[in-house]
């Protein structure tokens, strides 16, 4: 059992801060006689020198020093503590977990994400990067609170926040750009298709066109665009997230005769609005307040 008290650490700690007896007993609400004998008491019962006074200012020695950093550290960790009791207590949760589908344009969470971490800093933030239903496969299991999702939830809550274009490209090189004539399925037939796989376990879901005799599939959207900008296939990629690689000539829209350009709708689903702790209703708040004022402009 430990022989001090980490009130007996703050006085010292008051005591080196504000060089004095009196100006600590004052910083710390108590008697000059309670900082007094609190310190050395401290001393007593570790058997070591803490301070040395110097006509009317306390200083540390040496050996003060190294134990005093420590203290601090203790001393920090108990005021966590007691502002995390007072979180719990005002239904502030701890941690906020969040899925989000890889195609979402996440320039648009960031700002919401940064918000909610400036307003409670003490709440652990962790976003899981999912494809197609993986989002909602994590929210069904009970894994996150919150899950951005290219699909409606039959047993929950769900609000539309945003339609996103999906747009069929190639590298500029590719031999689908050889002809004038706009391109059918059947000429996609004989080429690449650089697919990424639905990350969930129990409810994957295939989307889209997959006509393609010869397909690679992936498990995350970064590796689709980076095989597509090195010409090594053909994919319908999000346009939010293709915008630089168009610019920089490493993409091009091939044109088809139909299905050139998809829109896919997001939704912020929720199981239960009630059960959401404080931090996580600001997240939906603060991402809804931002896609409707995008819409207003």
């Amino acid at each position: 059992m430990s022989k001090t008290t980490l009130e007996q650490w703050r006085m010292l700690s008051a005591l080196i801060k504000h060089g004095g007896f009196a100006q600590a007993a004052e910083a710390v609400y108590k008697s000059q006689s309670t900082v007094h004998h609190a310190v050395h008491k401290l001393e007593d019962m570790l058997g070591v020198k803490l301070i040395e006074v110097k006509g009317r200012k306390a200083f540390l020695t040496e050996t003060g020093s190294v134990l005093l950093k420590r203290a601090h550290y203790l001393l920090d960790e108990s005021a966590k503590l007691e502002d995390m009791a007072t979180t719990l207590k005002s239904g502030l949760e701890t941690h906020l977990r969040m899925a989000v589908d890889e195609a979402f344009p996440y320039q648009r969470l960031f700002c919401a994400l940064d918000h909610v971490s400036q307003t409670y800093s003490q709440v652990q933030i962790e976003l899981y990067e999912t494809v197609l239903s993986g989002a909602d496969e994590l929210l069904a299991e009970g894994q996150v609170n919150i899950s951005i999702s290219p699909y409606r939830l039959s047993n929950g809550i769900s609000e539309e926040i945003l339609t996103t274009s999906f747009i069929a490209v190639a590298h500029p090189d590719h031999p689908l750009f050889d002809g004038d004539d706009p391109i059918g399925f059947e000429a996609l037939k004989s080429h690449r298709q650089i697919v990424v796989r639905d990350s969930a376990s129990s409810i994957a879901k295939d989307e889209g066109w997959l006509g393609s005799d010869h397909r690679w599939t992936v498990s995350n959207m970064k590796t689709s665009i980076d095989m597509v900008s090195r010409g090594l296939g053909y994919a319908w990629l999000p346009e939010s997230s293709i915008e630089d690689c168009i610019n920089n000539d490493q993409m091009k829209a091939l044109h088809l005769k139909v299905g050139g350009v998809r829109s896919v709708s997001f939704y912020l689903n929720v199981t239960d609005w009630g059960n959401l702790g404080v931090a996580a209703h600001l997240l939906c708040e603060q991402i809804l307040a931002i896609e409707k004022s995008q819409s207003d402009l």
